[in-house]
C-alpha cells in the first residue's frame, strides 16, 4: 500500500486518538472526520456557526421590518428591542458585545454570502465550504489545505522543522478541520485542553520486518515523534502565555477563545485557529412562544458575541490586537419565512462578519430583497452578493498576503474560467488599516534613526582616528 493511501485510510489515524484530554489529530485523517510558522506573526481565527445561522434574526434589514414581520409574525424579534446598526441595519439586543466592536470600526457585516445552485444538506454544504468548490464539484482537499500543500510542500515527513516548529493549524475541539485537509495528510492539530496534555508513547523501538508492514510501522513510530514534537511546544506556549480570564464568560466558546489568545500570547507561531460553536439548525423553539428576544437562537447569538467581544478585549490589553483577525461563517442561511414550529427552515445566502483591530469596519453589500421569496421558490431567499470563496480568498490576500497563484490553487472555478483572486470585497474589508499603517510608519522610522545612530557612531569614531570616511557615512552625515 503507498504510504498515501495508508494515511488517508488507515482507521488508526481516521480517529483521533485522545491522551490526556489532547487530541493527537495532527496525525492524518480523511475528509470525514505562516500562514503559518515563518516570518509572518498574523492570526486568523474561523468560528463555524454549525447548522445554518439565521441571517434575518441576526442582521436584522429594519428598512422593510413590516415586511419581514408579515413573513414571521411569531418569530420575528419586537422593533424596538433591536439594536442599531445603521439607519437600514439592526442587530439582536443579545449582541451588545458585537453592537460595541461594530460601533469601534473592528467589525465589518458582509450581507448574502453563498453560492450559485446552494446546497441544503448540512453535511454536502458544509464540505463545499470547506473544500472550497462549487456546487457540483467533489474535491479531496480543502481550500486551506491546498493553501498550505504549496506553501510548504513536502508536510508532514519533512516537518516539523527549526524554521517551522509549531503545528500550521490548531482546532479547538475533539475533531480537525476539513478546511485544513491537504494531500498528504491534515494540517490541523486538534486540542481540547491544554491544561491536561500527555504524548503517544513509542514504546521500546525495535529493528521493524524488512518489508512494508516494518516500512509503515515506522513511519507510525516517525508520526507519534512529530505529534509529541507538537504538542510540546503546544504545552510550552500555554505555560508562557498570558491572558485575562475574567473577561471570558464560562462558555466553551469563551473558553476556547481564551486559550488561542494564551496561546498566541506564549509565542506559538500557529497562524490558523478553527472553532465550532453548533446548535444553529433552529427547526423548533428558535425563540420562545410570546417573548421571541428569548429562545435557542438568542442564547447561541448571546453566547458568540460574549465571547468575542471577550475575546477582543483580551488581545488588545495583551497588545496583540493588531495581529489577529476572525470570521464567522456558517453552510447556509435560513428561509425567509417561518415554519409552524417557532423556528426556520434551511434556507440558502447568509450573513458572515470579520471582527478585529486590522479590520477596516463597516457593511459590504445591501440588505436582502425579501420580495424575492415567495411560495415559487418556497420562500428562499436566493441572490448572492458574494460568492463565499470571495470571502475567503479576500482573507487570504488581504491579510494574509497571499499571492494571485495561491489564491487560484485555493479557489479556481475551471467550469467558468474564472479566477477570484480579482474579487477581493476591497471596499470595506481592508485589513491594511489606517491604525496599522501609522504604526507601521512610526516603526521604520525608529529603525531609521537607530541605523542613522550606529553609523553616525561609526563617522565619528573614524574620524577621531583620523581614519577616511566611509562612503556611506557620508551620505547619513
Amino acid at each position: 500500500m503507498k504510504r498515501r493511501a495508508f494515511l488517508k485510510n488507515s482507521t488508526v489515524f481516521t480517529l483521533p486518538a485522545f491522551l490526556g484530554g489532547f487530541d493527537m489529530s495532527a496525525m492524518p485523517s480523511s475528509l470525514m472526520t505562516t500562514l503559518i510558522n515563518g516570518d509572518s506573526d498574523k492570526v486568523l481565527v474561523l468560528i463555524d456557526l454549525n447548522g445554518g445561522n439565521d441571517g434575518l434574526n441576526t442582521f436584522i434589514p429594519i428598512d422593510v421590518y413590516g415586511n419581514l414581520a408579515n413573513a414571521r409574525p411569531n418569530v420575528i424579534l419586537p422593533e424596538n428591542s433591536i439594536l442599531e446598526m445603521t439607519d437600514t441595519i439592526g442587530l439582536h439586543p443579545e449582541m451588545i458585545g458585537v453592537k460595541n466592536m461594530f460601533d469601534n470600526s473592528n467589525l465589518t457585516l458582509i450581507q448574502g454570502v453563498g453560492y450559485p445552485d446552494q446546497n441544503r444538506s448540512h453535511f454536502r454544504s458544509a464540505d463545499i465550504w470547506n473544500t472550497g468548490s462549487k456546487a457540483d464539484e467533489y474535491k479531496p482537499t480543502g481550500w486551506m489545505g491546498r493553501y498550505l500543500d504549496d506553501t510548504f510542500p513536502g508536510y508532514p515527513s519533512d516537518y516539523p522543522t527549526t524554521d517551522c516548529p509549531d503545528p500550521f493549524a490548531v482546532t479547538m475541539g475533539k475533531s480537525i478541520s476539513g478546511t485544513c485537509q491537504g494531500t498528504d495528510s491534515n494540517f490541523s492539530l486538534a486540542i481540547i485542553n491544554t491544561n491536561d496534555i500527555g504524548g503517544l508513547d513509542t514504546g521500546v523501538e525495535v529493528p521493524q520486518p524488512n518489508d512494508c508492514y516494518g516500512a509503515e510501522i515506522d513511519f507510525l513510530v516517525e508520526t507519534f515523534k512529530k505529534s509529541n514534537a507538537y504538542a510540546d511546544r503546544v504545552v510550552a506556549a500555554a505555560d508562557a502565555g498570558g491572558s485575562n480570564p475574567n473577561l471570558y464568560p464560562d462558555t466553551t466558546l469563551a473558553n476556547q477563545l481564551k486559550t488561542v489568545a494564551q496561546l498566541i500570547s506564549g509565542g506559538l507561531q500557529t497562524k490558523i485557529y478553527v472553532l465550532k460553536l453548533g446548535g444553529f439548525d433552529t427547526h423548533s423553539d428558535q425563540v420562545v412562544d410570546g417573548d421571541t428576544i428569548q429562545g435557542n437562537h438568542a442564547s447561541l447569538l448571546k453566547n458568540l458575541s460574549d465571547a468575542i467581544y471577550a475575546f477582543q478585549e483580551d488581545l488588545k490589553l495583551q497588545g496583540l490586537e493588531d495581529r489577529v483577525i476572525g470570521s464567522t461563517f456558517s453552510e447556509f442561511g435560513r428561509k425567509a419565512k417561518e415554519n409552524g414550529s417557532l423556528g426556520t427552515d434551511h434556507g440558502e445566502i447568509a450573513p458572515m462578519f470579520v471582527f478585529g483591530n486590522p479590520v477596516n469596519g463597516g457593511v459590504s453589500g445591501t440588505n436582502v430583497d425579501l420580495s424575492e421569496a415567495t411560495d415559487d421558490n418556497n420562500f428562499q431567499l436566493e441572490t448572492v452578493q458574494f460568492d463565499y470563496r470571495q470571502t475567503l480568498g479576500t482573507l487570504l490576500q488581504n491579510f494574509l498576503g497571499a499571492d494571485d497563484t495561491v489564491i487560484d490553487s485555493a479557489f479556481f472555478n475551471f467550469s467558468t474560467d474564472q479566477s477570484f483572486a480579482n474579487l477581493k470585497i476591497n471596499d470595506t474589508i481592508i485589513f491594511i488599516h489606517k491604525k496599522l499603517k501609522t504604526k507601521m510608519i512610526i516603526n521604520l522610522r525608529k529603525l531609521a534613526k537607530r541605523i542613522l545612530k550606529v553609523y553616525l557612531n561609526l563617522f565619528l569614531k573614524d574620524q577621531s582616528k583620523n581614519r577616511t570616511k566611509p562612503l556611506f557615512a557620508l551620505y547619513f552625515y
